[in-house]
């Protein structure tokens, strides 16, 4: 399965269900505005 998440990064903790659908095998693409050197370290790894 694959998913689209729009916006991962906000609100801040939002990242942790893009964490559990990929412990379940589920591909997950985040798409947001802010820039990748910005982002929580936590969120760049997922």
């Amino acid at each position: 399965m694959n998913l689209v998440f729009i916006s991962p990064h906000f609100p801040l903790y939002y990242y942790n269900f893009c964490q559990r659908l990929k412990e379940r095998g589920v591909n997950v693409l985040g798409i947001g505005d802010a820039p990748y050197d910005t982002l929580p370290d936590h969120t760049k790894q997922q």
